[in-house]
């Protein structure tokens, strides 16, 4: 790079990157995209960590647990937890999402279990469990998640 550092490297996380972005592509279904972009995210994360990358962001903020807002939101923080080395983002979600009835949704019958996948598993599963449940829940209804409309990353 002509004044500056050279770009840094992790050859292996970059080959597991491709890896994810090939089996997300040729998701057949709302869970496999779901496991295809935790896998992304993983990815991302293992090469920050790797190169010793920090989130220049802060961290995004949860809206109450109980408001409609809020399972959007939480699936932001669960991928900032995936790509950003910090295991606070993780921590505080996995907090919110462990103590809130219904995720924000009004079906707490439909997020019992999905709260329960979040609360006993590592932030690559949760947000795979997160967005899968997100992708189901939407087809029923016929409306697009966000999730799915476009990555849930900061503009």
């Amino acid at each position: 790079m002509e004044g500056g550092e050279p770009a840094r490297r992790d050859p292996e996380a970059e080959g597991r990157l491709h890896a994810a972005v090939g089996f997300l592509v040729a998701a057949e279904d709302g869970d496999e995209a779901a496991e295809g972009l935790a896998e992304v995210g993983k990815a991302c994360g293992a090469c920050h960590r790797s190169l010793g990358v920090t989130w220049p962001y802060p961290a995004s903020e949860l809206p109450d647990p109980e408001t409609r807002s809020f399972h959007v939101q939480a699936q932001n923080v669960l991928w900032e937890a995936l790509v950003a080395p910090d295991g606070g983002r993780w921590t505080t979600v996995r907090g919110a999402i462990a103590s809130s009835a219904d995720l924000g949704t009004g079906q707490p019958e439909r997020t019992a279990s999905i709260r329960a996948a979040i609360t006993s598993s590592t932030p690559e599963e949760a947000f795979g469990a997160f967005a899968a449940s997100c992708a189901s829940c939407h087809a029923r209804a016929g409306t697009a998640p966000g999730a799915f409309a476009q990555p849930p990353f900061r503009k």
